[in-house]
């Protein structure tokens, strides 16, 4: 049995891993804006996203790129913003200001949104029954500790592992 770094099955994992990473997709992070000393978490998982995908295309809402695609057309931010969930595949929500909560319990109802949300919430949220809590319940929600909430490690690790899946679910086939 041969073991190390350099068999055929790693090098076809490799190859999988290599042809996923270079399939078009588009990824919206909610989160804090960039007055919030939490808004440093979100930029955090950009650049991770980023570096583990770099064919994908990753953008806030408020991001110069996608405003610019939307302000003329609209009255409303809420109604850009319905947009720009629109236009992504994955969309993660860094739950950790009041505006994101309102964006998940606004966009949420949409089908087509909820089913490309995700959402990373403090823990301390979990089973405390309430509105916030309940409207979350039939999306996908990943608890972090406290503990988690400075470095956001826990979220990042979900994220990338959130779109590995994605990328196999969509593409899996053409491999």
């Amino acid at each position: 049995m041969h073991s190390g770094g350099d068999s055929r099955f790693d090098e076809r994992a490799q190859s999988i891993f290599t042809r996923l990473r270079e399939r078009p997709l588009t990824i919206l992070i909610w989160g804090p804006g960039e007055g919030s000393p939490a808004f440093t978490k979100r930029s955090d998982l950009k650049r991770e996203l980023r570096a583990e995908f770099p064919s994908a295309e990753i953008h806030f809402s408020e991001d110069e790129q996608a405003r610019l695609l939307t302000r003329d057309k609209f009255l409303y931010i809420h109604q850009e913003e319905f947009v720009h969930a629109c236009a992504a595949d994955i969309i993660f929500a860094l739950d950790t200001a009041k505006g994101v909560g309102e964006e998940i319990a606004k966009y949420s109802t949409y089908a087509e949104i909820a089913s490309k949300l995700v959402v990373l919430a403090h823990a301390r949220w979990k089973g405390v029954g309430s509105y916030a809590e309940d409207v979350r319940v039939p999306l996908r929600v990943h608890w972090y500790p406290d503990d988690d909430f400075d470095n956001c490690n826990l979220a990042k690790l979900i994220c990338k592992k959130y779109v590995w899946g994605w990328l196999l679910q969509h593409y899996g086939h053409n491999l």
